[in-house]
């Protein structure tokens, strides 16, 4: 977890410095983390919590620093748990036992190969095709072993291979302009082995034998369908437009976790623009790639304490199949005085203020989005004014001190993108116009500030 400020402030106006940024892609990767890994957390029964460096016992019970619940807590546990991590600040990574009912070799993504084998492929690019998905199938099944890979062909009529150990189911005549038939096939229609298992299944399904028309609008639906029983699949329409290179790019990924879900808890808090509006944030943040960081406001209700404690839960599957769970538990000071401009950390604020304000305008919240930059912006001015005078200030009594320039690169990228949502925004007054408004375009800019992250 990092923060756009050294403290916790209660009194904040426009802009709320009250920001936590997850490197979600940093902290799913523990190939080189050399952690220690424990089985189980211990859990506050009232707020789902977890017994941590900050946690004190009396007696054996546990009042949760979160919801002030009480706990009974077995004392070997305890000195488990806070004994030998005390301090004000932990990181624990927990794998528990695998039971014997797991079923180890599925990932829970699915890859679909949605295949034209119409007439409109020549001889030559039928070859090219069918050599190309051979390498790529080969490709996943030596870096995704565990992966589920489904085949789907259409022509005049669609076949369902799945993962091709089971019957084809062919779709043809009216069953093509029946949407709910469709659909209700292809999520239907079960994928139950890894591409380990299914690799020479795979291989022998793959014979292309170009006839008939094409109905690539079935086909697609059924593969959609297929796949939407799988977050974070992906459907692959290989086509006679579809070179080598791009069959091939589909059997790469840099998904480093599955199935990931982050639980944030700050004790007297709450979290603005969220549907919690409790001590508690829960995300589904579901596959994570390198790089994924998101951001989240806080705000401490009028009855705060002094120090403010934060506890990240985080459950993942790891490419091998581990489920794990980190915990992250800190705390930080709460103040009702003005933070200087040195403690604010723009590389946060700049990220949170470019995903907020892009989630605001996709939800129609132009207006919202429009005060939330202006209040950004005047921060940023501020910030810029001060740095500006630290900067001079260096120059003369440290010549050679470089110390402040990454800071005016930061300002600079983080200004430039707060001007790419404002000159998007400036236009949009009303959700009505916000339909009308965005093209396609600014739409696009719009998801892409939605997913920024630090430039560090």
């Amino acid at each position: 977890m990092e923060f756009a400020c050294s403290h916790v402030v209660c009194n904040w106006l426009k802009a709320n410095v009250n920001v936590v940024s997850l490197g979600v892609g940093k902290l799913v990767d523990i190939s080189q983390s050399g952690m220690e890994t424990f089985q189980k957390p211990v859990i506050c029964g009232k707020c789902s919590s977890a017994l941590s460096c900050l946690s004190s016992l009396q007696k054996n019970v546990w009042q949760c620093e979160f919801c002030g619940g009480e706990n009974s807590v077995d004392e070997s546990l305890a000195t488990l748990c806070i004994g030998q991590r005390a301090g004000v600040r932990s990181d624990d990574l927990y794998l528990p036992r695998q039971s014997e009912d797991d079923y180890q070799n599925l990932e829970d993504t699915l890859v679909i190969f949605c295949v034209d084998i119409s007439g409109s492929m020549s001889v030559t690019t039928e070859q090219g095709m069918q050599d190309a998905l051979y390498r790529a199938l080969s490709s996943i099944k030596q870096q995704s072993p565990h992966r589920r890979v489904a085949l789907v062909t259409f022509n005049d009529e669609v076949v369902i291979y799945g993962d091709g150990t089971s019957t084809p189911l062919t779709l043809r005549d009216w069953a093509l302009v029946d949407y709910d038939h469709i659909w209700q096939k292809g999520v239907n229609y079960h994928i139950p082995h890894c591409i380990a298992e299914t690799y020479h299944h795979l291989i022998q399904r793959v014979k292309l034998r170009e006839h008939g028309a094409t109905c690539l609008g079935p086909a697609a639906l059924a593969s959609v369908a297929m796949a939407s029983r799988y977050p974070g699949s992906k459907v692959n329409i290989v086509s006679t437009g579809t070179v080598a290179r791009e069959i091939q790019s589909v059997s790469e990924d840099n998904v480093l976790a599955t199935g990931v879900k982050a639980t944030l808890l700050a004790s007297d808090g709450y979290f603005p623009y969220e549907d919690e509006n409790n001590h508690k944030l829960v995300k589904e943040i579901g596959n994570v790639t390198k790089g994924l960081e998101i951001t989240f406001q806080f705000a401490v209700k009028p009855d705060f304490m002094e120090m403010l404690p934060f506890q990240l839960q985080l459950s993942f599957k790891t490419r091998d199949q581990h489920r794990i769970t980190r915990i992250i538990t800190e705390q930080r000071p709460v103040t009702t005085c003005r933070i200087s401009a040195s403690r604010l950390n723009m590389a946060v604020l700049g990220v949170h203020c470019a995903q907020l304000c892009a989630s605001l305008t996709m939800e129609g919240q132009v207006q919202e989005a429009q005060r939330q930059l202006k209040a950004q912006q005047d921060l940023l001015q501020q910030v810029s004014v001060c740095s500006l005078i630290m900067l001079v200030v260096t120059h003369f009594l440290f010549p050679y001190c470089s110390k402040w320039r990454p800071i005016q690169k930061e300002e600079s990228i983080y200004g430039n993108w707060m001007e790419t949502m404002t000159t998007i925004c400036e236009d949009i007054t009303t959700e009505s116009q916000f339909q009308q408004a965005l093209s396609d375009e600014a739409a696009k800019v719009v998801y892409q500030m939605k997913r920024a992250s630090s430039v560090r």
